[in-house]
């Protein structure tokens, strides 16, 4: 976003030198060019204000809820299929614990999971994590 500006100033400074030039070392040139160097100016502002976003500088590219939600169903399925191929996957009960929280979902099966995760990681700081936010009710970020 700012190379697209500096390069929009740079070009806007650049027209109106090539306009302006040979009227300031004349000194004889007409009220057109300096009217057009003016107009072209406020078209510039003009159009950056119409099609760009100037409250929005560098937001980035958001997600809708639905897409977030459709992503995390298929984390989800993915996930259930890493444990039901090794139940003892540690990793997978943690991530899906995980998911389950930052889902609202806070329930037995939740607790089930990191219970069962910390028997083979025990002390790991992302069981932690996960308990810290079931303990303290701080579901979403």
């Amino acid at each position: 976003m700012i190379l697209t500006l500096i390069l929009c100033a740079f070009l806007c400074g650049s027209c109106l030198v090539w306009i302006l030039l040979p009227q300031l070392r004349d000194r004889t040139g007409s009220k057109s060019a300096m009217l057009t160097a003016f107009v072209l100016a406020i078209l510039a502002v003009g159009l950056y204000l119409l099609a760009g976003a100037p409250q929005l500088p560098s937001a980035p590219d958001l997600k809708s809820t639905a897409e977030i939600e459709n992503e995390m169903r298929g984390d989800e399925a993915e996930i259930r299929i890493a444990l039901a191929k090794n139940p003892n996957d540690a990793e997978a009960m943690i991530r899906l614990a995980a998911l389950y929280v930052y889902r609202g979902k806070i329930d037995q099966e939740t607790k089930d999971l990191l219970n069962r995760a910390e028997k083979q990681l025990p002390g790991d700081k992302r069981i932690q994590y996960v308990r810290y936010y079931i303990e303290n009710e701080a579901v979403k970020p």
